[in-house]
Formats: structure tokens, sequence, C-alpha cells
């Protein structure tokens, strides 16, 4: 295999643009007379052919030049453009109990996600070493050798490390779980090294200030990466300091570049906050946004720009703050809850009325709303800075769904003021230079791994036209738009039976 595909590269490089058949050409397929959509540069190479075998592509160049082996399956893609496949870089695959192998996985693929990274571990069974993230690597290995419909899983995080929150919700738990004392956090890095098959550790809001820097000590000496939540104790900078990799959602920022952050660090501290209150009430929002400070936001995107730190904003999850205490009923009826488990449906209806709860009432909407646009600019200035911003929507999280959100999510991106080719970006490039993948993935060029999506318009002149799928390859496994929407009536036909106690 890496014999053929060097020998392509080479005749490639001579343009000697005419493929010849061979014994084994069985299992090459050509798309040809298609527009490649060249991401990083921002334009289009029109009338192209592409060419894969298994999960490699062996060549691209001008379809009037290249021509397809023989025995290859030709597609015609002519009026159509391909570009890599989409990443979306924060999700909760979610457990065996809510079916994500059945509902949540097939849907990334139907909406041209071909990769994601997953952000919490879970416990799978009555003792707390049973790791869900053996599950999820196994999906993702399955997916990748055709036995199921899904996309790579390219990162899987840990439990939730939220101090001890963790332990009051879960008394059962070793302490070192919770990582409430600097030795705890320690042996929980050691712990999760030696016996979890998890790529990376995940902080998350509540866990204290001395803990969080023993825990990123710990990481470091054992060469795991740190990612998640800003802890509410730990100022932003310091946490970019300290090497946390990546950075979640846009409220963490904001959060942090008014004069007031410092107070609300020590007072979180203090109190031993139970984590829910990371979700601060619309007068705390608002006095966010009156008093906030264009140089501490500098500040903040220069360590991050310093340290290559990464920025997963979440549109997503603000525009659900500012929706719910709308009582926004277009949101409320989405009809892709129909797609998912109704144990997620249930929790999600619940999270409405939690996030109302903290309003005084549908007024406060506006506060809400103002927050998730100043996020919108964050993202935008923070993207001007230099900072390596990635797409990630929250999914599993409420209103969050697999795959199309993500195409929402880079909408929204979009209406920050960044170009379509900018917004794509962050789904394609980034992503891969964060796994570590650059060669494999971000093109459609020679040597990349086949990880594709064929749209019927053009995505750089309009980023809605992310939505306009008419094929997706995966890992070379093409899915025309007929087997797509198969894909999809599959996914309502299984959660129909959930939702009937089938």
């Amino acid at each position: 295999m890496a014999r053929r595909i060097n020998l392509w590269l080479v005749l490639v490089a001579a343009v000697v643009c005419t493929l010849t058949a061979r014994a084994d050409d069985a299992g090459i397929i050509a798309l040809e007379h298609v527009t490649i959509v060249d991401v990083q540069a921002g334009k289009l190479l029109p009338d192209q052919t592409v060419v894969w075998q298994r999960s490699r592509i062996m060549a691209t160049g001008p379809s009037k030049s290249l021509a397809a082996p023989v025995k290859a399956q030709r597609v015609d893609g002519a009026g159509r453009f391909v570009m890599p496949g989409l990443w979306d870089m924060h999700v909760h695959v979610g457990t065996p109990e809510a079916a994500a192998d059945e509902l949540t996985l097939p849907m990334f693929i139907a909406n041209g996600v071909t990769s994601v990274r997953d952000m919490s571990d879970y416990i799978a069974g009555p003792d707390y070493r049973y790791s869900g993230a053996i599950t999820t690597k196994r999906w993702d290995a399955e997916a990748r050798a055709g036995l199921r419909v899904g996309p790579r899983v390219i990162s899987t995080a840990s439990l939730v490390v939220d101090g001890p929150a963790l332990l009051r919700r879960r008394p059962e738990l070793p302490a070192f779980l919770g990582a409430g004392t600097p030795e705890d956090a320690r042996e929980l890095v050691r712990y999760l090294v030696d016996e979890s098959p998890v790529d990376s550790i995940k902080v998350y809001s509540g866990l204290p200030r001395a803990s969080f820097f023993a825990l990123m000590d710990e990481a470091r000496q054992h060469g795991i990466t740190v990612v998640g939540h800003k802890p509410l104790g730990v100022d932003f900078i310091e946490a970019v300091n300290a090497g946390q990799r990546s950075i979640e959602h846009a409220r963490e920022i904001l959060l942090d570049s008014f004069p007031g952050a410092a107070q609300l660090q020590r007072d979180f501290e203090a109190r031993q906050a139970p984590p829910g209150e990371r979700d601060q009430p619309p007068a705390v929002l608002t006095r966010v946004l009156r008093e906030h400070d264009p140089k501490m936001l500098r500040a903040i995107f220069a360590a991050m720009k310093k340290h290559d730190t990464y920025y997963v904003p979440t549109h997503l999850t603000r525009r659900f703050d500012w929706l719910a205490v709308a009582g926004d009923q277009k949101m409320l009826n989405d009809p892709r809850l129909q797609l998912i488990h109704p144990t997620a449906v249930k929790r999600a209806l619940k999270d409405v009325e939690q996030t109302r709860a903290r309003a005084s009432g549908p007024a406060d909407a506006a506060a809400y709303q103002a927050f998730f646009e100043k996020g919108l600019e964050v993202t935008r200035l923070a993207y001007q800075a230099g900072v390596n911003v990635l797409a990630g929507t929250d999914t599993g999280d409420s209103f969050c769904f697999p795959g199309s959100a993500l195409l929402e999510e880079l909408e929204l991106m979009a209406s920050s003021g960044l170009s379509p080719a900018e917004v794509l970006r962050t789904a394609t490039i980034t992503p891969a230079r964060y796994a570590n993948r650059s060669n494999d993935f971000g093109g459609v060029s020679a040597g990349k791994i086949a990880d594709l999506l064929v749209l019927d318009a053009n995505p750089l002149a309009d980023i809605r036209n992310v939505h306009a799928t008419r094929m997706v390859v995966f890992n070379g496994r093409l899915f025309e738009r007929a087997e797509l929407d198969e894909i999809l009536a599959g996914v309502a036909q299984k959660a129909r039976s959930f939702n009937k106690g089938e």
C-alpha cells in the first residue's frame, strides 16, 4: 500500500498525469470533474479529479490530464465541490444506555463530520475502573474498519475532574478522583496514565486552585495533555501559562476580561461553590459586559498565542441560554429532538427549566443574548490575534445535535465576521494540527486520508452551503446522497422505537 502511494506521488511530481491500470486496481474510486476547495488558500481548483484507494488519496489533478484507472469506480462530480471532512472538536459521544452507537454516531457521518474529539469519559460499570473510553475507542476502530457508520474519534478525555463536587455526587468513589487536594490531584494523574485508556485529562470549573497546579505539574511530567474548562479559582492566563492545551467555551474568556474577575475567583474558591454556579446569573453577565476590558482580553490572546493554546468557543451553548430564557418555540420544537434518545430529550427540557430559573423573567433574555453576541466578537478577535480557534459544539449537551450542530456552529462563527475560508479552517486544518495529524488531514491532496465532504454549492461563497451535502467519504468509504438519507431514516426509526419503549 505504501509503495503504491509513493508511486503515485512520484508520478504526480513528475507531471505524469495518466494513471495506468494495474492488477490491483479494484477498490479505486475516482471522483471526476469536481471543484476542489483549497481551504488553506481560500480558493477553488475547478474541473479536478480525485483518486483514492482504500483510505488514502492517490492523486489529484486536472480532469483533462488525470485519467482514472480502467477498473476504478468513476463518480461524476461535475458542478460539485469537494473539501476535507469536518471535525467537531467538542462532543460528548454518549453512553451505550443512550444508544450512542445507533443514534449519535451515524448522524455525524450523515452531516459530513468525519472526526470528533470526545470530551468526557464515563464509568461504564459497577466499578470506577470500567471506563467508557474503551467502548468509544472500539466504536472508532469499528468505524474505520467499515463495520459501523460513525466518525473517527481522534481523542478521548478523562472523567470530568471537578474537585470535591464529584464526590458529593458519587460518595462511593475513591477520594483521589475528586482531586480535592494537591496530593489527590497527582494520584489522579498517575492513575489515568497507568490504568485508563484516555488521551487527555479534562479539568472543570470546580477544581481547587492548588489541585489544578499540582495536576498540571504531574501531567507535564507524565506527558499527558490537559484540556477542558478553566477552573474558576484560576485566572485564564495562569491556566494558559501552566500548559492547558485547550480551553473550552467563550464564557471562560469573558469572565476573565473584566476588573472584577479576580474577586469572582476568590469568592468561588472561598465558598467551594457547587459546579452549577459556573453559570452566572444575568446580573453578573451584564456587569461582565459593562466592565469588559479590551486590554485584559488582548493579554489573554497574547498568552494563548505564545503557548500555542487552542480555544473552542462552543457558541451554541450560550445561544441555548438566551433562547431558553426567551422561550423560543422554534428551538423547543426542533424536529431533531425526534432523532435523539428520550432520556436526552428529558434532560434537555430540564436544562431549559433550570436555565429559566436563573433568570428573573423573560426580560433577562436580553442579558443572555448580549453575552452570546459578545462571545462571537471574542472569537473573531481571537482568530485575528493568531489564536488557534477550533470549531466545537458540545454535542450531547442540550439542543446540540450530532453532526448538524457543527454546521450551525460554523454559521455562528461566520456571523462574527470571519470569512468562510477562515471558518472552514477551524473545522479542518486547525483540528488536524491540534491532533498532530497535518500530514494526514486538512486538505484534498495525494497522501492524505480520504475523509471528504462533497457539496452541491460553494462553501467559500456562503458558509451555509456546508448544509448542501451530496456525498461523504469516510476513510475511503463513499456514502452517496441516497445512502446518507437512508442513514438518517434509520436513525429516526430507531429513535421512534426507543420512544415507544420497544
